[in-house]
């Protein structure tokens, strides 16, 4: 006569089970263990400032003239040219005074910054 196995909470193969939840509790904490510096380098790319959209990452211009050009060029995020040019305010930022110009889109109403300064 063989010896009948015990069904606990209604498993009959008690170690299989016991294997099976060992492995998913594995599983999810691989994933969360992986996961987690992703987000965070997902973070820091989107938290990165680009060329002149920040005082201390102000673009170089060799002249006032270049600087009139550089910001008649610059877009706005839905694409179109942000044409309405708000007076340029200089700020001084470390040893270096940078020149703030605050633009409007037309077609979207979103309001941005960019930063200059003349370097000569």
């Amino acid at each position: 006569m063989t010896p009948r196995r015990a069904i606990v909470f209604g498993v009959r193969d008690v170690p299989s089970f016991t294997t099976f939840m060992i492995a998913a509790v594995a599983f999810a904490l691989f994933a969360i263990a992986v996961r987690t510096p992703w987000r965070q380098i997902g973070f820091k790319r989107r938290a990165r400032v680009a060329e002149g959209e920040a005082a201390r990452a102000a673009v170089a211009l060799p002249s006032e003239e270049a600087a009139r050009a550089w910001v008649a060029e610059l877009k706005c995020a839905c694409g179109r040219a942000a044409e309405k040019a708000i007076d340029p305010e200089p700020i001084v930022v470390g040893a270096r005074r940078v020149t703030a110009v605050r633009l409007r889109c037309t077609k979207c109403s979103r309001e941005r910054a960019a930063f200059y300064y003349v370097d000569g």
